[in-house]
């Protein structure tokens, strides 16, 4: 992201506390300078560059005890400084006084002289500004009855800050001193001025967008009131229509492509409804979803625990084989009732109603005979079990 403002310095002070760990060498190089005796440095001294120095005529002294060099320029004795400022530049203070008196001057030819108003009102510095900043207040005034809430809100804001800032004392420097001149030919004022343009166009259309419907409501009221010179005036009416009807193409062709935006804007925001809906649906299925599986589990989780004893010839096979064919029994003795309320569980059940009072109920059963073979084979593998058992207790013996 691109930053006008300048660029942010970085200092290290070891009284606060150590230095981060990407400059850890900084330690090492604060040690030293402690080691080493610095000389203070104190308030008889003058600072001075070397474009400084070269006005003054010292230059060559450059690498002598006289300048001590610190950052970008010289340590100088301020009594050298001030002597070496009195012979090179000798009539500095008559320059200053000479000034002084001729703006004491000009304020007294001021008071003489008749001024209009106007003129009287104008600051000295920064009058482009006064005269903008006054533009604005009025224009902001005059519109404010013919336009939006919206809209009349940010013209008596824009109003109310441009009468503060000509009629408050703390601004009243920023056009009377010449130090707060504002250079218009700076490369950094046209770079802001470009960016406030851009900043303003963006603003323009947003409330172009929003004040759309309020003059399309105007229109239909301006259009449904009788007009009276209408009648009068209908061969002038014909006259203008022809000369202005290029200007009406345009018009139209800007309300055709306001319009199409708002259908554009009305669109969007009903597929990104639609599509809320379509997510909300789904989560609601998921969630039922994980509800029937949680019950399913409860349903078939088993309540209790039930402890048998075996002996050294039976296995756990058994218990298998007596809870299939438990299941069996229960299954054929079971009700037509039972069934059904079992198949609408499971989702194998269906019931049609017909259209005259007839219904028909659908369900699929298992076959009798494989029940009835699945109860012989537990029989005979639990007797074949018993007498392998029997057969290794004698081998045993």
């Amino acid at each position: 992201m691109a930053n006008e403002a300048p660029r942010m310095q970085q200092f290290f002070i070891p009284s606060i506390g150590t230095a981060p760990k990407w400059c850890s060498y900084l330690e090492a190089l604060t040690e030293e300078l402690e080691e080493t005796q610095s000389a203070a440095v104190y308030d008889d001294y003058k600072f001075v560059t070397k474009e400084e120095l070269d006005q003054l005529s010292l230059s060559h002294l450059i690498g002598s005890s006289v300048l001590r060099a610190y950052m970008h320029g010289y340590f100088l004795d301020r009594r050298l400084y001030e002597k070496a400022q009195l012979i090179t530049q000798p009539f500095a203070y008559e320059k200053y006084k000479n000034r002084k008196v001729q703006d004491i001057m000009h304020q007294e030819r001021e008071n003489r002289v008749i001024i209009n108003k106007a003129e009287v009102n104008q600051p000295k510095v920064n009058k482009e500004l006064a005269a903008r900043l006054k533009a604005e207040a009025e224009a902001a005034a005059e519109s404010a009855g013919n336009k939006s809430a919206k809209k009349k809100k940010l013209e008596k804001k824009k109003a109310s800050t441009a009468a503060v800032i000509l009629q408050d004392d703390r601004f009243k420097k920023l056009f009377a001193d010449e130090d707060f001149e504002v250079d218009q030919d700076c490369e950094l004022f046209k770079r802001n001025v470009a960016i406030q343009k851009k900043e303003s166009s963006g603003k323009v259309k947003e409330i172009l967008y929003d004040d759309q419907d309020d003059k399309d409501d105007e229109v239909i009221e301006q259009s449904e009131l009788p007009d009276i010179d209408d009648m009068n005036e209908t061969t002038s009416k014909k006259i203008r229509s022809a000369a202005s009807s290029s200007s009406d193409d345009d018009s139209e062709t800007d309300e055709e492509t306001l319009s199409e935006k708002k259908r554009r804007e009305r669109e969007k925001a009903r597929r990104k409804l639609e599509r809320r809906e379509r997510q909300k649906q789904l989560y609601e299925e998921k969630t039922l979803e994980r509800e029937a599986e949680r019950t399913a589990r409860l349903i078939n989780k088993p309540k209790k625990f039930v402890l048998h004893e075996l002996d050294s010839t039976e296995g756990a096979r058994r218990f298998l084989d007596e809870h299939v064919k438990e299941a069996a029994v229960e299954e054929e003795s079971s009700s037509l009732a039972s069934k059904k309320s079992l198949m609408q569980q499971q989702g194998d059940f269906e019931e049609h109603e017909d259209v005259f009072g007839e219904r028909s109920i659908t369900f699929n059963l298992k076959k009798r005979g494989a029940s009835a073979r699945e109860a012989k084979a537990i029989e005979e593998r639990v007797q074949t079990t018993k007498l392998d058992g029997e057969m290794g207790l004698r081998i045993n013996r």
